[in-house]
């Protein structure tokens, strides 16, 4: 698939922004089972089915997340701009002004297919001051690597399509994005103190860009395959030790 001269600038700025990263097939299952799965979410859901009002509250969780499911599928098969509300609707089960109840705009529908995406690649375990800097990259990294080659689809739609969100909602996930990056950028600097301060942002910055651009080209690779692949090239550009075989590739299901 050839990439959009946009692309290479979007990519080199894209850990300056946020993330995007889709599934292969099944786009929306994953934003579905990311928003599904936010911490606390599940509590939240308990709580809202008590009371008179907690089922209304439910169901209308359930239908945003349809909603949001629909239309990631339909933004990486067709492209934002050629995706209406009314297509949005039908592939959700609803008329498209019906959605406006959810959503105040196309927009606003966009922010939430990638906040879902968000919660899914940053959810990570929090830092650990006691433990090994090394450790804990490598870690990030398997993660990282295994979420974006599980949602490489929605990669090319957030490379081609976050010029659309409105400012305000992008630099909210562009401060998203900063967290993780500067937790990276702290540990490589624990792990090399003998990197100046611009080799570890250009290593991690460059890794994350590598990582983001997974959806702008076609790989025949399957996920198992691709998050290895990633995973090495991660730790090589980083100076991490390469895990044994069993410790790579894990596919995030």
């Amino acid at each position: 698939m050839p990439v959009d001269p946009a692309v290479g600038t979007v990519v080199g700025t894209v850990t300056d922004t946020a993330i995007g990263t889709a599934l292969g097939t099944g786009v929306g299952t994953a934003v579905g089972s990311a928003t599904s799965s936010v911490p606390g979410a599940a509590a939240s859901a308990r709580a809202a089915g008590d009371g008179p009002s907690g089922g209304m509250t439910a169901r209308r969780d359930r239908r945003r997340r349809q909603i949001v499911a629909a239309a990631a599928d339909l933004f990486a098969d067709r492209g934002y701009a050629a995706v209406g509300m009314d297509d949005i609707g039908a592939a959700a089960g609803i008329t498209g002004p019906a959605i406006y109840r959810h959503f105040g705009s196309k927009s606003a529908v966009l922010v939430a297919v990638f906040d879902g995406i968000l919660d899914a690649v940053t959810a990570t375990p929090p830092p650990d001051p006691a433990g090994a800097a090394g450790s804990e990259l490598g870690q990030l990294v398997a993660s990282y690597t295994r979420a974006v080659a599980v949602r490489r689809r929605l990669m090319a739609v957030f490379v081609r399509e976050v010029h659309h969100l409105p400012p305000d909602e992008r630099a909210g996930l562009v401060a998203r994005q900063r967290t993780l990056v500067r937790r990276w950028r702290a540990l490589v600097a624990r792990i090399h103190p003998d990197w100046p301060a611009e080799s570890v942002r250009t290593a991690v910055h460059g890794v994350f860009g590598m990582l983001n651009a997974v959806g702008t080209f076609d790989s025949p690779l399957d996920d198992t395959e691709l998050a290895a692949t990633l995973d090495l090239l991660a730790r090589r550009a980083l100076d991490l030790p390469t895990p044994g075989p069993d410790a790579a590739g894990q596919s995030e299901r």
